[in-house]
């Protein structure tokens, strides 16, 4: 087989882009000729794939112009000038949403892998938990997410020329949803939100990830908490349970070790100081992977409570290092958790909810034994559901199906 992987960026290092990395290189370790097409790429932030950086063809991005009245322009532009490249390739494989953009004008059939819709022009459909969540009197109002939520409806809605410009992006974004083949998502949720927002089928395709082995015998201690700055991965949320911690005298001496990008960013590091956490948390910021699964390895619980998450990579990672989870009672991590097992769900806007699970998870050593064998045994399930080989199988044969569909018009 013979393909081109689309993605625009590669200069840093997400759960979306080691999708694309993982999947071009498993493929071309298979024996099929896969050439990864972007823009930017920084090879060496997967030091694991020493042929990476032979995979990959870098192209010139049309820059955005003042011009451009949208940054969409420049990535249209991209995937006209990309129309022959593309077109050599019998089948093409598009990441993410500007990923479909460089590709709509390749002459062979398209498959595309959405992580997400865009979040904000289709919040009505993809932040469901949060839609509802506006509506309750049990939550924080003030959340940054719901404050977001609410600023992002009412700009859609202000007046009628609002009004009238997200009915259009919302149309435009639907025809280009139509044009491939196939889409994939990465869970249930993912599917629900996609066909709401994109109305057309979409189909659910499993990760899979490079397996990890729990470290026998390993000394635990603390709590990890894998985030980043972004309202929706929730760390206002995180360090609300460990104010509920403090304040109830719950867990004294658990720490909270939190790392991501932006999460020593100065606003954490000030709501850390005024609620005075200074002995319950510790905020790393970005940390390379081996340091990163040391941590998450020797952790006594792995809290991960994002908002309307699609996936959910850190939990799968916990669970096979054999850690127990604590995860968001919804989305792509409550998926897994049903799955796999290996842990408890939560409201994550409820601290004071948090903070009671934690509670009974780890205070006692009879209930952290359990909370370790059944994460032992959601590792074992989650090796097996998300293996980096039974990945590749369901996609080779994905991509046969797309490919024999033959050209598109």
């Amino acid at each position: 087989m013979n393909l081109a992987c689309v993605i625009p960026d590669l200069s840093h290092k997400g759960g979306a882009e080691s999708v694309v990395v993982w999947t071009a290189a498993g493929l071309a370790r298979r024996g099929h000729q896969v050439r990864i097409v972007c823009g930017r790429a920084e090879p060496q932030l997967w030091p694991d794939l020493p042929e990476l950086a032979s995979l990959i063809d870098l192209v010139e991005a049309v820059p955005r112009k003042p011009s451009h009245r949208e940054k969409l322009t420049c990535h249209r532009l991209t995937g006209e000038s990309l129309r022959q490249r593309l077109s050599e390739f019998p089948l093409v494989f598009a990441h993410n949403f500007y990923g479909l953009l460089w590709s709509l004008q390749a002459k062979g059939p398209l498959l595309w892998y959405c992580q997400e819709p865009n979040r904000t022009l289709h919040a009505r459909n993809t932040e469901s938990f949060l839609m509802q969540a506006l509506q309750r009197d049990d939550v924080d109002l003030e959340h940054p997410a719901l404050k977001q939520l609410r600023n992002i409806l009412r700009r859609q809605t202000r007046n009628w020329r609002r009004r009238w410009r997200t009915g259009r992006r919302l149309k435009r974004d639907r025809q280009w949803a139509a044009r491939p083949e196939t889409v994939l998502v990465n869970s249930s949720f993912s599917r629900q939100a996609f066909e709401r927002a994109l109305q057309r089928p979409a189909q659910v395709l499993d990760l899979g990830l490079p397996a990890l082995e729990p470290i026998e015998d390993q000394p635990r201690q603390d709590v990890a908490v894998i985030s980043s700055a972004g309202v929706k991965k929730n760390l206002y949320g995180v360090l609300q349970a460990a104010r509920e911690l403090e304040r109830r005298a719950l867990l004294p001496g658990l720490r909270f070790r939190i790392w991501g990008i932006g999460t020593d960013g100065p606003e954490f590091q000030e709501k850390v100081e005024a609620w005075q956490l200074q002995d319950r948390v510790e905020l790393l910021g970005f940390l390379p992977d081996d340091q990163a699964r040391k941590i998450l390895a020797s952790s006594q619980l792995c809290l991960f409570l994002p908002l309307c998450e699609p996936f959910g990579l850190v939990a799968v990672e916990a669970l096979m290092l054999g850690t127990p989870i604590l995860v968001s009672d919804h989305g792509g991590p409550a998926e897994i958790l049903q799955r796999c097992g290996g842990g408890s769900a939560v409201d994550p806007l409820r601290p004071d909810q948090i903070a009671a699970a934690m509670q009974a998870m780890l205070a006692e050593p009879d209930s952290r034994r359990q909370a370790l064998a059944q994460a032992r045994e959601g590792g074992r399930r989650a090796r097996e559901l998300f293996s980096m080989e039974s990945y590749l199988d369901r996609t080779e044969s994905v991509l046969q199906q797309c490919l024999a569909h033959g050209r598109r018009d």
